[in-house]
């Protein structure tokens, strides 16, 4: 059996986690990376380094964002966010962002520097699956 989740569900699972999936397209071929993140305001917030990930977004500046949650050994829930990509430069919205993912996922920051974006969702869809026992 499965169903849709309501959007304050998906509020609730997308606050609750802080690792997910950033999907994109490198060179011409999807790529899936797992990123850790707070989500706040409406908005996932994410601190990297350059390399293929950023290279991609910044070519083009859209994204899908996946957390999944396994409530129970037959359960789970998943919430996917399409998204377009906002790098933060030095601003107080960039210092925001860093001290949330400090506060809810310590000692992920190696330092402050580094890129600091932030996915903006423009749709947002959530399924839960219940497996038969």
């Amino acid at each position: 059996m499965f169903g849709t989740i309501h959007p304050d569900e998906m509020e609730d699972i997308l606050h609750a986690h802080h690792v997910g999936h950033l999907a994109c397209i490198a060179n011409d071929l999807p790529y899936l990376v797992p990123i850790t993140y707070v989500y706040d305001g409406g908005l996932v917030y994410a601190h990297t380094v350059p390399g293929t990930k950023v290279d991609a977004l910044r070519t083009r500046p859209v994204a899908s964002f996946c957390v999944v949650e396994h409530r129970e050994p037959n359960v789970w829930r998943s919430v996917i966010l399409e998204c377009s990509y906002e790098e933060l430069d030095a601003s107080p919205a960039r210092d925001r962002a860093l001290d949330l993912l400090d506060a809810v996922v310590p000692n992920a920051l190696p330092d402050r520097d580094g890129i600091v974006f932030r996915l903006r969702p423009a749709r947002t869809s959530g399924r839960w699956l219940r497996l038969a026992e």
